[in-house]
């Protein structure tokens, strides 16, 4: 009925999209619907796993177009999105820091939540693509996304991975995607136990925080070992509901990927990620009455406050590098700043970028 709907209102002329006056911009190609229409068509093929050829008999079109509008608007979106959601300052990650993540370990390091999403792919009849598409872990020829979010739930374009074949391990993959170079130099990053990339991780000068494995002939962790596996899974909730909710709100997941459409399925899983930055913050000790909550967006870019948050800046101990802390004092010390105020300080330090200066520093000493 709203295919209907809409095609009376656009009628079937072709609609010819012009530029702005004033604009050196041509005119865009010819459309044979309305854009609100074709964004439907988008949203019949990823929200409600309806096929291409019964999409084209629903709003009778060519099968071909609506392969055309699929891509367009895959693309579309996801060139978009990547500007509206780029890397996170780490003024912009300290505004709004979880007070759980906290009280759980002690500080505000963790930058990245980083976990690996496996989807069914078809099985493959030449042997050698199906033992590359094949997934351990699944028994199944999968296709692998590493995706990575802050402590809340926020995702952007550089912290998706792009698709690689199942069969692909998770340190391989995170040592080829090199995701873990846009976490800041003394920051953390929280992963789970098959994630070995604590060599990564020190070469570029940041901490990996993942659960110890039994050891052979173990019977029994530590106490430490126990309490860090509690707090890595009490804390790593957002990254599992943010797959979660990526599947639940793209049904063309729900069946197995077609050989033919590796690529389509790597630009709709990446902006079905990014959407969800729309979407309610995973903040736990939140009181749940305040009327009005920010979406994670919201919060991460755009100076959103919620409840269980709070602003660690003024902080330094709780999130600076020893060469940071020691730079924060200096300014207080200086003649003429006592009027400053703490956050102001931090600002200042942040500002100065010491990360990109220690790990060049870091790199040349172990070269």
């Amino acid at each position: 009925i709203m295919a209907e709907a809409a095609l009376e209102e656009d009628g079937s002329d072709e609609v010819m999209e012009e530029a702005p006056v004033g604009s050196a911009q041509k005119q865009t190609r010819n459309r044979k619907m309305h854009w609100k229409t074709e964004y439907l068509v988008y949203c019949f093929f990823v929200r409600c796993n309806i096929s291409m050829t019964r999409i084209a008999a629903l709003f009778g079109i060519r099968r071909t177009l609506v392969h055309d509008i699929v891509y367009g608007w895959a693309n579309m979106l996801c060139d978009t999105l990547a500007k509206f959601f780029p890397v996170p300052t780490r003024s912009q990650m300290l505004r709004a820091y979880p007070k759980s993540v906290i009280k759980k370990f002690g500080h505000a390091h963790i930058f990245m939540l980083l976990d690996a999403t496996e989807i069914f792919a078809e099985v493959a009849s030449m042997k050698s693509v199906n033992a590359i598409l094949y997934s351990a872990y699944k028994h199944h020829s999968t296709l692998k996304w590493l995706v990575g979010c802050d402590p809340i739930g926020t995702v952007w374009d550089d912290s998706i991975s792009d698709g690689y074949p199942g069969a692909v391990s998770d340190p391989i993959q995170t040592t080829v995607t090199k995701i873990l170079e846009q976490i800041p130099f003394g920051c953390a990053v929280e992963v789970d136990k098959g994630f070995l990339i604590e060599n990564d991780c020190a070469l570029l000068g940041i901490h990996c925080i993942r659960p110890m494995k039994m050891l052979q002939g173990q019977t029994q962790q530590s106490k430490e070992d126990v309490a860090l596996t509690q707090k890595v899974g009490k804390t790593r909730i957002p990254i599992e509901q943010i797959n979660g909710q990526m599947k639940n709100s793209a049904s063309f997941f729900d069946k197995r990927i077609s050989l033919q459409q590796i690529g389509l399925a790597d630009l709709i899983c990446r902006c079905s990620y990014l959407l969800q930055n729309f979407k309610l913050g995973f903040i736990q000790q939140h009181s749940g009455k305040k009327k009005g909550r920010p979406c994670k967006a919201h919060i991460r870019w755009y100076d959103g406050e919620d409840d269980g948050l709070i602003d660690i800046r003024p902080f330094v101990e709780m999130w600076g590098t020893t060469s940071e802390i020691r730079r924060w004092n200096e300014i207080r010390e200086m003649p003429g700043n006592e009027d400053l105020t703490r956050e102001q300080i931090s600002e200042m330090v942040l500002a100065e970028d010491w990360p990109t200066r220690l790990r060049k520093e870091h790199i040349e000493r172990l070269s």
